[in-house]
């Protein structure tokens, strides 16, 4: 079903609690894309799971562990947080962990060009390597998912890449003191609304690679990806996000619909019916 984005790159990600099937599922996706590394950023529980998930992995999973000085994103979660919790705000508060795993990459002497950081919601289906020498030719030191409407210009930080440059460290130091200070005002404010008002300050757009929505696609825009509408196909997503979900059991028959479509194309309308009857169902 897919190639890898590329040997050279390294994914990062962000495991917090069990995520269970819908993070196995991610997880795998990412694995089976052959990257060089995979780091991600743990709690105790979310070690638990790596470990788990190591077995059948050849061991490309790299922990970092949450430091001391990060322990305050956890207080107010309980000790068996799960994945289920997702779209609560003390679990947004978590999202700021993106950048601490980042940074630690970055700061890291790691082959290969990029960073790619992907939330434990996202399949990733096939090769991107195209895309990447474009990223790679840009000015810009960052790409994100492409959330925009004909009302607004907004963008996911559910899918990031980043350039490993030292113009792309600092863009990501400035964006984690400015989420970080925002916090201080809101608490729990969510890393894409804090990604996106940092993007709005100043110039910093021009530092902003935007990835293609028909190919790095978001989530609620999973009914024009099975259906084929609106310059939406199964044969060029790259990725899909299931995020405009709450709660791991439907972002899971939302990843589950577009795995299985990959596979058999004439399934999509099968699970597409399901996806709708559920929704009007709700």
């Amino acid at each position: 079903m897919r190639t890898g984005p590329s040997e050279n790159e390294h994914f990062c990600v962000l495991v917090i609690g069990d995520p269970g099937e819908l993070g196995n599922l991610s997880m795998q996706s990412i694995l089976q894309s052959s990257p060089r590394r995979v780091c991600a950023l743990v709690d105790n529980l979310g070690s638990e799971w790596v470990d788990r998930i190591e077995i059948g992995s050849t061991k490309l999973i790299c922990k970092h562990l949450i430091k001391e000085k990060h322990s305050w994103v956890l207080a107010d979660l309980a000790s068996d947080v799960k994945f289920e919790n997702f779209g609560s705000a003390k679990f947004f508060r978590l999202m700021f962990l993106k950048w601490v795993v980042l940074q630690e990459c970055m700061q890291e002497n790691l082959h290969g060009s990029h960073l790619i950081f992907s939330d434990l919601d996202v399949l990733w289906c096939r090769n991107f390597e195209d895309q990447l020498h474009e990223f790679s030719d840009s000015p810009a030191q960052f790409a994100l998912q492409n959330d925009s409407t004909r009302s607004r210009e907004y963008f996911c930080p559910g899918i990031m890449i980043w350039k490993k440059s030292t113009s792309a460290q600092k863009i990501l130091d400035d964006i984690r003191e400015y989420h970080l200070d925002a916090l201080t005002f809101d608490p729990y404010l969510p890393d894409d609304k804090a990604m996106n008002r940092w993007l709005l300050d100043g110039e910093n757009m021009k530092n902003l690679y935007v990835l293609s929505s028909h190919q790095f696609v978001i989530g609620h825009r999973i009914y024009k990806l099975l259906l084929g509408t609106s310059g939406y196909r199964l044969s060029s997503v790259v990725a899909f996000h299931a995020n405009y979900s709450i709660g791991s059991i439907e972002k899971m028959r939302k990843l589950e619909a577009v795995s299985k479509s990959l596979n058999s194309y004439h399934l999509r309308y099968f699970y597409l019916i399901k996806l709708v009857l559920r929704r009007i169902l709700q």
